[in-house]
């Protein structure tokens, strides 16, 4: 795992190579172990190392001797044995052991496909000196980030905002919808668009080809998941199905583990960590893997019975992480200042102190993220179809009261509007308080809305359920993905989701909606229809990640495969109200940002209420701590 950088301009100067150098200086935490960077007269390009695969030839910018291609690249391949034999097969001769190098010669073999060939996560920017033009990737799945921005001539790139922060002449500026997005949902970009104006975020499964110096870069979307109406999914029983995703994930996980560094896991107790610690942590005859475990040192909010139950079932080294409220602060603004963007979730924390302590030992960790997204395991935010669904009366029927009760409406005008009710941070009567009714808070809303749109007609021929999973993959999946990179990389940690591996993902949504999540069977029809979906969610009724449990189920202890899923739990409301609230009401009242945006008054408001100003709050502070670190205007 690495960081890259660079600039493609008509002519690069020595400004152009002190804003690479700083670049990668920006990005030590994502490669500590060498830097490398290589210009011409058009491009520089810049590249730290985190030493994976094959530690003494795979430095970069890497440069092919019979071609001249110069590379940079960002990422792990997992079908590596398989794809050094097919560019072998091809006439290539490959000196290292360095997937870096197969990507390359992939290029020299297929060109602009060449990444279809590839099973992994990726972020990869090539330079070709035989046309002098420069092409930009990203994986399927948006495991590894890839910003850009252009301006005064120049294209410039990096794996972190905090790099491009170094380019010059960056405009550090808010995007309105973006914002209003942020607000929403804590997730800091909107499809392309970022939290800056003016950077962008290369889409997952996207590229971007530049023929030459000073051209318009134009994004081109090469991967899709699939998009099937349920009709024409192939036919599958369930039981044939759950086989068949076992073997799946067995597969990946154990491809999963190519490295020549250790590798272990974080493990949180659910069942997704669970799952890995079977598949590729367990002892099986050998030394059981280092995995580690992080919670709050009240035992109401951490984790550590099921943590310990899972590694003793499956003799593994568990080293416990436990976690202050002291160093929340510091550790936010630690992360704002490495990353260049707000925190997302409180949760983002706990994972970058859990990383601190598991890179002291170890480089490549295993983790579940994306299994959420990808086998339906969020019951209110996903299920929530269910009430659409019978709304307009095409399921038997709610009654319109229980709507009311979570809702406060019986009615809705179209999925968009719902699944955004259902899942935002912030609802939409207070984001219109702190952006206000103006003109220009109405565009923004209307760019966020815009963008949901183009998601739900994409699938507009799909189930609701479906379009909801869908929806989910591209929202929310890819906010987690930046999460976890930002807070592994700043410890040096190179962290690695089997749940997102696209064969995986693929073979998943050419399944039945309902193979992933449904009632439960057996429940009475009347007791039902009186309950909305977030009830029915409570009351245990709604069984998630259907697949995944019933493949695993002779594998776990029961306890962790009947568990309801748990993120990492943070306190934070009770940190506001409570020992903390001092050091957050001095960062709302003193920010120079938010004093652009909130009154005075406004800001003391969130102190008079519990929990829906704590968690109106949350955001509000990260965008202060963020945008009065690197100075950023409204």
């Amino acid at each position: 795992m690495c960081g890259i950088a660079g600039i493609f301009s008509s002519v690069v100067g020595d400004q152009d190579l002190r804003a690479i150098r700083r670049a990668t200086t920006a990005m030590t935490g994502r490669g500590p172990d060498g830097e490398g960077i290589w210009h011409s007269r058009s491009v520089v390009l810049g590249h730290r190392r985190l030493a994976i695969l094959d530690p003494a030839h795979g430095q970069q910018p890497w440069i092919d001797p019979e071609t001249g291609v110069v590379a940079v690249y960002n990422g792990e391949l997992y079908n590596y044995p398989q794809l050094r034999r097919e560019l072998e097969r091809h006439g290539q001769a490959l000196r290292t052991q360095c997937d870096t190098e197969a990507v390359v010669k992939s290029y020299s073999v297929w060109g602009h496909e060449c990444m279809k060939h590839w099973a992994g996560m990726f972020a990869l920017a090539l330079y070709d000196p035989r046309n002098e033009s420069l092409w930009l990737v990203r994986d399927r799945l948006g495991i590894k980030p890839l910003f850009y921005t252009v301006g005064s001539g120049r294209f410039a790139f990096a794996s972190s905002v905090a790099a491009l922060m170094e380019m010059p002449g960056l405009e550090r500026r808010i995007d309105p919808a973006a914002l209003a997005h942020y607000l929403a949902t804590v997730r800091v970009n909107l499809g392309e668009q970022t939290l800056l104006r003016g950077v962008r975020l290369l889409e997952p499964g996207g590229s971007l080809f530049l023929a030459r110096p000073g051209e318009t870069p134009l994004p081109h979307k090469w991967w899709t998941p699939p998009v099937l109406p349920e009709e024409e999914k192939p036919a599958v029983e369930f039981d044939e199905a759950a086989v068949e995703i076992g073997h799946r994930v067995r597969q990946v996980a154990h491809e999963h583990q190519l490295s020549d560094a250790p590798v272990g896991g974080f493990l949180s107790g659910g069942l997704d960590s669970s799952i890995l610690a079977a598949t590729a942590l367990a002892a099986n005859g050998r030394p059981g893997r280092p995995v580690y475990s992080t919670g709050y040192r009240r035992e109401d909010y951490g984790e550590w019975p099921y943590q310990r139950q899972a590694a003793r079932h499956f003799d593994l080294e568990l080293t416990e992480v436990p976690l202050e409220e002291a160093d929340f602060l510091y550790d936010c603004e630690t992360l704002i200042a490495a990353n260049g963007l707000p925190l997302s979730t409180p949760n983002e924390v706990p994972i970058y102190r859990l990383s601190q302590a598991f890179g002291q030992r170890y480089k490549v960790a295993l983790t579940g993220e994306g299994a959420d997204e990808v086998f339906g395991g969020y019951a209110g935010p996903t299920f929530c179809a269910f009430d659409f669904d019978r709304s307009a009366g095409s399921q038997g029927g709610i009654d319109p009261r229980a709507l009311l009760r979570h809702y406060g409406r019986s009615h809705f005008s179209c999925r968009r509007a719902h699944f955004r009710q259902c899942n935002s941070w912030i609802d939409a009567a207070a984001r219109r308080q702190l952006l206000g009714g103006d003109q220009a808070a109405l565009e923004a809303e209307a760019g966020v809305e815009a963008y949901y749109d183009g998601l739900f007609a994409e699938t507009s021929a799909c189930s609701t359920l479906e379009a909801y999973l869908h929806a989910h993959l591209r929202v929310n999946l890819e906010g987690l993905l930046l999460r976890l990179d930002s807070s592994t990389m700043a410890a040096s940690v190179e962290g690695r989701v089997p749940f997102c591996d696209h064969r995986l993902v693929e073979r998943l949504f050419e399944m039945p909606a309902h193979y992933k999540l449904a009632l439960r069977p057996g429940l009475d029809p009347a007791a039902v229809r009186r309950l909305n979906s977030f009830e029915l969610t409570g009351a245990d009724s709604v069984e998630t990640k259907r697949l995944l449990r019933h493949a695993f189920a002779a594998e776990l202890p029961e306890e962790i495969v009947r568990r309801p899923k748990r993120s990492f739990p943070v306190p934070f409301i009770e940190w506001f109200q409570g020992p903390l609230r001092p050091v957050w009401e001095a960062c709302l009242s003193d920010s120079d940002f938010l004093g652009n945006m909130l009154p005075v008054t406004t800001r003391q408001k969130l102190f008079e209420a519990e929990h829906t100003n704590a968690i109106l709050a949350w955001p509000l502070i990260n965008l202060a701590l963020w945008a009065d670190h690197w100075k950023i205007s409204v």
